[in-house]
């Protein structure tokens, strides 16, 4: 019985006791566990915000707001003034600054309202000249030719020229550029 007595003690004490290096090892598991988390999780997100950045943000914009191009004490009542369009322009990660998009005619009326109209020919896509002699635009392309308010006078321009939007603020005339399709007699943005 003794002999029965202590058998049954060892297989007691072999259930409670724990080996020294089992809770050591259970903590640096779990420890592990959590560190090697935390650096996926520093790594994902970067990664994560890299594929899902052009879901999330426009990624190519600029020179479709409006443009500011001029002082309105620069424009003269009835002489056209010709300014080039530039702005910048994103693309991904790169900024391209002065891209020119174009250039127009700024024209003050005899009321002092300032007008913009496109300097394409609504024909071809040629570029429209101001003939100060006659007093009038010409395209030297096809020969169309339009009266100061963009008016077509003559030739094979199916439509007078482009007007573009603008709005004057504190002195700065600002334009809004727009691409409108050629050879048809609406206007339809490209």
């Amino acid at each position: 019985m003794a002999k029965q007595k202590r058998v049954s003690d060892l297989k007691r004490r072999k259930r409670k006791t724990v080996k020294p290096d089992q809770g050591k090892r259970n903590f640096l598991t779990v420890f592990s566990a959590f560190i090697g988390s935390i650096i996926g999780i520093a790594i994902a997100f970067p990664v994560i915000g890299f594929i899902f950045h052009p879901l999330i943000k426009k990624t190519v914009y600029g020179g479709s707001d409006f443009i500011n191009i001029a002082k309105s004490k620069a424009i003269k009542p009835g002489i056209p003034k010709k300014v080039v369009i530039s702005s910048f322009k994103v693309d991904g990660w790169n900024r391209y600054d002065n891209i020119i998009l174009g250039a127009a005619w700024l024209i003050k009326q005899e009321n002092g309202e300032i007008v913009a109209k496109s300097s394409i020919c609504p024909h071809l896509g040629c570029g429209i000249d101001w003939d100060a002699g006659e007093g009038q635009f010409v395209c030297p392309c096809h020969k169309s030719i339009f009266d100061i308010d963009g008016k077509v006078v003559s030739g094979p321009a199916p439509r007078p020229m482009d007007s573009l939007d603008i709005k004057i603020e504190d002195g700065d005339v600002f334009v809004k550029h727009r691409k409108l399709r050629l050879a048809t007699h609406k206007v339809i943005e490209v």
